[in-house]
C-alpha cells in the first residue's frame, strides 16, 4: 500500500502472501482497514525494478483521473524479451477487453477509492480474477493508464496457473470476453446501438447454423465498435 505521511513522503508495505495477494482487496481492505491512496500488485516470484512504485505514483498523481496504472514487463529468463500492450491512456478499455486481457496483473497499481466506491473485489473467476477485475473498473467508467516502460520482471514458467490450468483459464476468459460483449450491446453510451444490435442478432443467427463462430462474432463487434467510436 502507498500512502503519504505528513512531510509528503511515500510509504510502503510489504504484505508477502500469495494468498493475501489473491484475496487482496476483500481481505486486506476490510481486515487492516487499509488507508494507502493506491494498492500496488505484485506477484511473488516476480521482481520489480527499483523505480517502479515511484513512475506509477508520479503518473496516477500527475493525472488523477487515472484509477488503474500497469506497465509493461520483461522475461526474467530472457530478458530482452518484453510483453506488454498499449500505452498512455487507453481510450476504449472495454473494447480491449472484449479480445483479450492487455493488462499485466503484477505491473497494476490501483486507486483504492475507485475500488471502494463502487465496492469491487476480486471475484471467483477461476484462474482470471484480474481479467474479471478489469472488466468490472472498465464496465464503471474506470480510466486506464499503461506506462510503455519494462518496470517488472516477470517469471514464466511451468508451475504457473496460465501453463498449469490453461484450458480451465481459457474457457473463464471466454466467459469474461461473453460479458464484455453484452456489456457492450447494452451500453447507452455506444452512438448507432440500435444498428450494433442488429447486426449482432444477424450474427447470433449465423452461429446457431454453425456458420459463424463466437470468436468472430467478438472481433467483429470490436471492429464496428471501435469505428463508431472513431466516428463519433
Amino acid at each position: 500500500f502507498l500512502e503519504r505521511d505528513p512531510h509528503g513522503n511515500v510509504q510502503v508495505s510489504l504484505i508477502e502472501s500469495e494468498k493475501l495477494f489473491s484475496a487482496l482487496v476483500k481481505d486486506v481492505l476490510a481486515e487492516r482497514k487499509a488507508k494507502g491512496t493506491y494498492i500496488a500488485r505484485m506477484d511473488a516470484d516476480d521482481i520489480m525494478f527499483s523505480n517502479r512504485l515511484e513512475e506509477q505514483v508520479c503518473l496516477m498523481e500527475l493525472q488523477p483521473d487515472v484509477d488503474v496504472c500497469c506497465s509493461w514487463a520483461s522475461i526474467l529468463s530472457n530478458p530482452s524479451k518484453v510483453i506488454g500492450c498499449g500505452k498512455g491512456r487507453i481510450q476504449e478499455p472495454l473494447s480491449e477487453l472484449l479480445i483479450n486481457n492487455i493488462f499485466i496483473h503484477p505491473s497494476s497499481m490501483i486507486k483504492r477509492d475507485f475500488l471502494l466506491k463502487h465496492k469491487l473485489n476480486y471475484k471467483n473467476y477461476q484462474y482470471a480474477e484480474d481479467y474479471k477485475l478489469w472488466f468490472d473498473i472498465a464496465a464503471r467508467g474506470g480510466l486506464f493508464w499503461v506506462i510503455p516502460k519494462t518496470l517488472i520482471k516477470y517469471r514464466i514458467s511451468d508451475n504457473q496457473i496460465s501453463h498449469k490450468y490453461c484450458q480451465e483459464q481459457h474457457k473463464t476468459a471466454v466467459r469474461i470476453r461473453n460479458e464484455v460483449l453484452l456489456a457492450i450491446l447494452n451500453s447507452k453510451k455506444v452512438a448507432e446501438l440500435d444498428t450494433l444490435q442488429s447486426i449482432y442478432k444477424k450474427m447470433e443467427y449465423l452461429n446457431e447454423k454453425g456458420l459463424l463462430s463466437s470468436g468472430a462474432i467478438r472481433n467483429i463487434v470490436y471492429m464496428i465498435y471501435n469505428e463508431i467510436k472513431q466516428n463519433m
